[in-house]
């Protein structure tokens, strides 16, 4: 297998689809039993609260008995609005809309004023690491699709999945795929998925990470939304947070070449897309989500302990300029899922403590951490 096959078993997508999206990380011992709010539709962490692109609002998905639930909380007033069922919602960049997961991965848009949300594509979109993307322009939304089918030969009895980077759009109601890692599918493997990070800034591509098969180089790679070409942005590279200007991005290098999906990310480096000059900042360990306060050069990362049910989330600060990192997430809690601001300003993730699910916001060196909002009902 190789690494950019996400070590998320796509046959669990809908366990415990009821629970809401744990809070951030603190790290509990490895093989301690986590909070069964952790883990949201078979991810092992939580999703990604969502800014709005004015940097006033979250969405964020909520726990309840009748299953997950899409709010949104104004910083300022502290006032929450639930806008419908889902988990996973992805603010448009003209702040307008919300795109969102429900049932069993079927891809939702909904007015971010709150309304109707509007199907757009059905079954097995799936995140975790990998998200919903919009483009700069609105009109699309990028995201991961996986195909499922029974392996002859060898694996007879065995299920095999496929992820495919498709786009929809919302205006036509039009979904196309872009990539066709389906057909090139390798006989020895048993999963293969595409993690969907993002665009670069004019929109012609969506930032992708994959393995080395077919004519896919392995790495972040860009895909042209008009004909599918992929294009190698910066080789061994995955769990990636692009600039906004789409000349930097900060990830984490594979341990080995070929990536293979056990060999988990070793450093975390800045690449300079021009020239694909890679400078390491730190050595990370497990980092399966990054997000980066480009302003004041610092970055926030996720990652995991133990395995499944039997594992416990953290983050870490890293320094970009300094190559220094800190243990931010103390005690039995579990910290996971940053996001930071548009501005830079702020980073939103969810805390699980004592039973309970919160979201906070804090400042992206780690301090001035407060409660926004409850992530549990």
């Amino acid at each position: 297998m190789r690494a950019a096959r996400s070590v998320v078993i796509v046959a669990s997508f809908l366990v415990c689809l009821t629970v809401a999206p744990s809070c951030i990380a603190q790290v509990a011992e490895p093989g301690a039993e986590p909070p069964s709010e952790f883990i949201v539709a078979g991810a092992y962490g939580p999703p990604t609260p969502s800014w709005s692109p004015n940097g006033q609002e979250l969405a964020y998905t909520v726990a309840t008995k009748k299953g997950p639930m899409i709010h949104k909380v104004n910083l300022a007033s502290g006032a929450t609005q639930r806008l419908c069922e889902g988990y996973a919602p992805s603010w448009s960049a003209k702040g307008d809309k919300i795109a969102l997961l429900r049932d069993k991965g079927d891809l939702y848009v909904v007015p971010a004023s709150g309304g109707n949300a509007e199907k757009l594509a059905e079954g097995r979109v799936w995140t975790d690491d990998s998200r919903l993307a919009w483009s700069p322009d609105g009109r699309y939304v990028a995201f991961q699709k996986v195909a499922q089918w029974a392996a002859t030969g060898p694996r007879t009895g065995s299920w095999l999945f496929c992820g495919d980077v498709y786009l929809a759009e919302p205006a036509s109601g039009e979904v196309r795929r872009l990539t066709r890692f389906k057909e090139v599918f390798p006989n020895d493997w048993y999963q293969l998925n595409p993690r969907v990070y993002g665009w670069t800034p004019d929109g012609k591509n969506v930032v992708i990470a994959c393995p080395e098969v077919g004519e896919y180089p392995a790495g972040v790679v860009g895909i042209d939304v008009t004909g599918g070409e992929a294009t190698l942005l910066l080789e061994r590279t995955s769990f990636v947070c692009l600039s906004p200007d789409g000349k930097r991005l900060v990830g984490a290098v594979y341990r080995k070449d070929p990536p293979r999906s056990r060999d988990f990310e070793e450093f975390i480096v800045e690449g300079i897309l021009a020239d694909r000059h890679v400078r390491t900042i730190a050595p990370a360990d497990r980092i399966w989500r990054l997000t980066v306060s480009w302003p004041q050069r610092l970055a926030v990362g996720a990652g995991r302990t133990g395995a499944g049910r039997q594992s416990g989330y953290k983050l870490t600060l890293f320094h970009l300029d300094g190559g220094t990192q800190r243990i931010l997430t103390k005690g039995d809690v579990y910290e996971a899922a940053p996001a930071c601001s548009p501005d830079g300003s702020l980073v939103a993730f969810y805390r699980h403590a004592n039973g309970q699910s919160h979201l906070y916001v804090m400042r992206p060196d780690g301090t001035q951490s407060r409660l926004v909002a409850s992530s549990q009902e």
